[in-house]
């Protein structure tokens, strides 16, 4: 009797473990298919938590997203499929997987899973780092853009005097290179306030270059001038 209490036990023990290795995190919220594989996602109106990859049933990856999504919630019909993109991202050829992760009014995050075309996936840290990325242009780049401020604060300068500052508004570019997702090219429109003066610059990643960048092309205009390049002012800086 001891040892079929035992047995017993031991069964629902396994049973206990099997399920909740299969539970999935929340309820499932989308289903999309490439034609060959389907992707699977799990979670709540928080978003996705977690996206299950499978092949004519059988599970070939099953990847967590985040604990718990940032920003507002999402709902059926909001038109985002609740954050999942499916597509070939940098194309390669293989289908890659995007899920927002947070959309505050400053912006947008996703966590990428870049794909090996045979079922597996691997997370890029670099780029889900990033804020508001634009992806799926066709261009097979992802683009992340910054705005950087550099105001001078001479000692001992005239504090009734116009504020000297530089103003850059950079783009860079990301793309597969050598199989892995490298810096490709930057471009950035500056502007100097000092002279009155932009420059739009195109540059292409060099590690022998003191800031890392080698630029290609670099033009420099006059304000009245932007609009001939389809280019606008920057409104003017104050603190």
């Amino acid at each position: 009797m001891t040892v079929k209490k035992s047995f017993c036990a031991l069964l629902l023990l396994c049973s206990a473990v099997l399920l909740i290795s299969s539970c999935r995190y929340g309820r499932l919220l989308t289903v999309k298919t490439d034609g060959r594989f389907e992707f699977r996602a799990w979670g709540s109106d928080d978003g996705i938590r977690s996206v299950e990859v499978t092949e004519n049933g059988k599970v070939t990856a099953d990847l967590t997203v985040s604990a718990k999504r940032a920003g507002h919630a999402f709902s059926d019909g909001d038109g985002l499929d609740y954050g999942l993109t499916v597509c070939d991202i940098d194309l390669d050829g293989a289908t890659d997987i995007a899920v927002m992760t947070s959309n505050f009014p400053g912006g947008e995050k996703y966590v990428f899973f870049f794909g090996d075309g045979n079922g597996s996936f691997k997370k890029n840290e670099k780029l889900s780092d990033f804020l508001s990325p634009v992806f799926g242009q066709g261009d097979g780049l992802i683009a992340v853009s910054s705005v950087q401020i550099t105001v001078d604060r001479t000692p001992g300068a005239n504090p009734d005097a116009p504020l000297e500052y530089t103003e850059k508004h950079v783009t860079d570019y990301y793309g597969r290179q050598d199989g892995k997702i490298k810096l490709v090219r930057v471009r950035a429109l500056t502007f100097y306030s000092e002279n009155d003066i932009y420059c739009l610059g195109e540059y292409i990643p060099d590690p022998d270059m003191p800031d890392g960048l080698d630029p290609v092309s670099e033009i420099w205009i006059r304000p009245e001038d932007l609009d001939r390049h389809g280019l606008s002012p920057f409104p003017p800086y104050t603190e």
